[in-house]
């Protein structure tokens, strides 16, 4: 049994991120997986309906809610619950919860919980002032919790888990994550984190990003706000794998000059990351990409609207084997699609393009693949469609006057006695 360490104060005031081979059989088969419906794929469920149907995501008045001191809890649920700061008993259907509270931290993380499997739910808690490195809500080696409509504003990190597997993170707030702009601060943070969903969360103008996974596979970011990021991203994927991103939205994130960083003013970044699917997503109106990748092969980017950023979609260097299709990409300044830097081999198919700089342009690259993204202008090496379309219209001018010169002569001998 691990060691409990729970104490709590005054609150204190404080001061204030190979080759591909591809057919149209791909495109497809992705159509038919993309249309899948995530909310009954039981890899993702995490056994956790029994009890979730009961969440709600509006939030209660904090005026009934009672004020806390901090709370570092080390897996001693007995004493945490004889000190009467949880009720449950940590089991599927009898979660430990933790509700209903206000606590303004400095500096020190409001809720820290470490090396806890048991099931336990955090709820429409008001969380405060927690300094760097620390976060409104830290999780440390916990498995089975869910964290609910809590207001983890004003911090460092609004939410901040490690080595944390089949977690839930729904319907909270984790916005203006330090207040003063610019700072490395992060909405939403996972590392070596597993099988979690993050659903239905705010985290507006965070000063580094709103929602990052690190080192993190088999998670579903689905249905969250990060708008108004200063001067990071709005969702960053680092060495990930099989994750689904859908159905965010990701826009006004940073104006130019501030883009220095590498992923800074991107709505979506995916570094260094695998065998991931980007779908559905708004990303618009961002100060550099809409989506941008690096060093990130085998991924789908499909069914995002990406408008009036400097770039839609950007694969900026050595990223092979990217499926891009039917995505909406209108009104960027720069590139509606931009390869460059030795990404080759992906197959990009289907998207809409009007109003961009340049509709497509390729540098550096080769082997990628383009089909039916409409009547555009292509910059640099991408003619194979062009060549494509050219080739199938020949043919079938050929064919169809060869069938008309056949035709005239089966008619004169059939007409002459």
């Amino acid at each position: 049994m691990g060691k409990i360490l729970l104490y709590s104060r005054k609150p204190m005031k404080s001061n204030k991120k190979l080759n591909i081979v591809m057919t149209m059989g791909i495109l497809f088969i992705l159509s038919s997986i993309l249309n899948y419906n995530l909310s009954i794929n039981p890899e993702y469920s995490n056994d956790r309906s029994e009890y979730s149907d009961n969440i709600n995501l509006d939030k209660d008045n904090l005026q009934l809610s009672k004020v806390s001191g901090i709370i570092h809890i080390d897996n001693n649920w007995s004493a945490v619950k004889a000190a009467g700061i949880c009720t449950g008993n940590g089991t599927y259907s009898d979660p430990y919860v933790i509700e209903d509270l206000v606590i303004t931290t400095f500096p020190e993380s409001g809720i820290l919980i470490e090396n806890s499997s048991a099931y336990l739910r955090i709820e429409n808690c008001s969380i405060g002032h927690a300094a760097q490195p620390n976060a409104g809500i830290e999780l440390v080696n916990v498995n089975n919790s869910h964290i609910i409509n809590n207001d983890c504003t004003q911090n460092y990190h609004g939410i901040y888990l490690r080595y944390c597997n089949n977690n839930t993170i729904s319907g909270n707030k984790a916005s203006d994550t330090e207040g003063s702009g610019y700072t490395l601060a992060i909405g939403i943070l996972l590392e070596n984190c597993h099988n979690n969903i993050v659903s239905g969360n705010t985290a507006n103008y965070s000063g580094d990003g709103g929602i990052h996974l690190s080192t993190c596979d088999n998670n579903v970011i689905s249905g969250n706000t990060a708008n108004n990021c200063e001067g990071g991203f709005a969702i960053l994927l680092s060495d990930c794998e099989n994750n689904i991103v859908s159905g965010n939205t990701a826009n006004d994130v940073g104006t130019p000059p501030w883009n220095v960083g590498l992923f800074t003013n991107d709505g979506i970044g995916i570094i260094g990351s695998e065998n991931n699917i980007i779908t559905g997503n708004i990303i618009n109106g961002n100060g550099r990409a809409g989506i941008s990748l690096v060093d990130s092969n085998d991924n789908t980017i499909s069914r995002n609207t990406a408008n009036n950023n400097q770039y839609g979609i950007w694969l900026r260097w050595d990223n092979s084997n990217n499926v891009v299709f039917e995505n909406t990409i209108n009104g960027n300044s720069h590139h509606g699609i931009f390869l460059n830097d030795q990404s080759n081999y992906n197959f990009i198919a289907g998207n809409t393009l009007s109003g961009n700089g340049i509709c497509i342009e390729e540098l550096y690259c080769f082997g990628n693949i383009y089909w039916n993204n409409g009547l555009c202008i292509y910059v640099g090496a991408p003619y194979f469609e062009i060549l494509i379309i050219s080739g199938v219209v020949g043919i079938i001018i050929i064919t169809v006057v060869f069938l008309g010169i056949r035709r005239r002569k089966s008619f004169r001998k059939e007409t002459n006695p």
